[in-house]
């Protein structure tokens, strides 16, 4: 039998792998970012504020206040422009950024900007300043928000451990290089489980901590929610795995709603990786 753990830990993602595609902050907001992918519940109301100047000002002005958010903000208008569209991406990075947990965004910001930032600037003094710290993620790589989302989405979830059968060896691939997509991909081709069954989300490499966390998104059970205009709706909640490569790629932690078909695909990736499977550890 597997064993069970629960114990949450941090990571980052690999700049290569993106969701929904390249983001620009000086578009008008796309739906593809803002709500599939970072699941901003908010995003069609929001999207009206475009047609309205003042209702825009007033929610800006709301969110990007305060000495360091705002710098942070004028920085990110001065590269892409002091227009109604990007003034709008800032309100919806505001609003994602809320309810996120604060080791997320750290992680996130370690990945993506320099050692000298994250020492000296002063949004990273402390998590009063949330947002300014978002901002300059942002600003150095949009994309680094479907980090936090994916921590956020992984983070609290339980976990069954797996290991690398036989003896420890010395990897053949360097690790944070490994083209995870594509191993992704074949693993669940071999397993049938391509299309809508099982795709591939995003890849986090952490290579300070040596560990890699591979998402990968299904339709879940069919429910019903009420959208932004008030209405109930019906549909299907999007259903996660996740696997967590880490201790030198010996170990796997599976964490999934159908744990049989997570361990499953973690072996299959494993025999790609390394050319043996990984097993329950006892």
């Amino acid at each position: 039998m597997a064993s069970l753990d629960h114990n949450g830990e941090s990571a980052a993602t690999s700049a290569s792998n993106v969701a929904s595609g390249d983001h620009d902050p000086a578009a008008r907001p796309a739906s593809t970012f803002w709500l599939d992918d970072l699941h901003v519940a908010r995003f069609p109301r929001l999207l009206r504020l475009l047609d309205d100047d003042d209702a825009l000002s007033e929610a800006f002005d709301r969110h990007w206040h305060g000495t360091v958010d705002a710098e942070v903000a004028v920085q990110i208008l001065r590269r892409h422009g002091e227009t109604p569209e990007t003034r709008l991406n800032l309100v919806l990075l505001a609003t994602f950024i809320e309810k996120k947990k604060n080791e997320g965004l750290q992680e996130a910001a370690r990945a993506g900007l320099d050692a000298k930032v994250l020492s000296e600037h002063p949004a990273f003094k402390s998590r009063g300043h949330r947002l300014g710290a978002a901002g300059l993620v942002y600003l150095a790589e949009p994309e680094r928000l479907l980090d936090i989302e994916l921590w956020d989405l992984w983070h609290p979830r339980w976990r069954c451990a797996l290991k690398l059968r036989g003896q420890r060896r010395s990897t053949t691939f360097a690790f944070p290089d490994a083209e995870w997509r594509a191993v992704t991909d074949a693993a669940l081709a071999s397993l049938g489980l391509q299309g809508d069954k099982l795709s591939f989300w995003r890849a986090f490499v952490r290579p300070w901590a040596g560990d890699a966390i591979v998402a990968l998104q299904a339709p879940g059970f069919w429910d019903t929610h009420r959208g932004p205009d008030g209405h109930i709706r019906s549909g299907h909640k999007d259903e996660w795995t996740f696997l967590r490569f880490h201790d030198e790629m010996h170990r796997v932690d599976v964490t999934a709603r159908h744990l049989d078909r997570g361990i499953a695909l973690a072996s299959a990736m494993a025999t790609a990786l390394w050319g043996v499977p990984r097993t329950s550890k006892a």
